[in-house]
């Protein structure tokens, strides 16, 4: 459910067994293309601290476990997108596709405000 109002980084509500879970764009909450705009966009449900929020996201390419600190930071891949340094962890790859490992407590701290 849309909310009248709201930022950009605001997707709405969702109900989720009973819960009540805002939804917020994290393409748009980082100041890139907003996820949710794209009618196949996926959910991802995170916990934050006793709370459980959803992020818009355009894809999942897929899930891996790995240390912040085996992570790299690197000056050169960081010039060609414009996120703020401080939401990352760090860079790295799944296969071919490269990701950036986000602080998603700090983001969505942002976002809650």
């Amino acid at each position: 459910t849309r909310l009248p109002g709201c930022g950009p980084a605001v997707c709405g509500l969702i109900g989720l067994r009973g819960r009540v879970i805002t939804a917020f764009d994290l393409g748009a909450a980082l100041a890139l293309r907003p996820s949710a705009a794209r009618p196949d966009h996926r959910l991802l449900l995170v916990e934050y601290g006793p709370r459980l929020v959803a992020l818009a996201v355009e894809e999942v390419v897929g899930v891996a476990r790995a240390a912040a600190r085996e992570l790299p930071i690197e000056a050169r891949a960081l010039r060609l997108i414009d996120v703020d340094r401080d939401d990352l962890v760090g860079i790295g790859d799944l296969g071919e596709r490269a990701f950036l490992a986000l602080d998603t407590d700090r983001v969505i701290g942002r976002l809650l405000g």
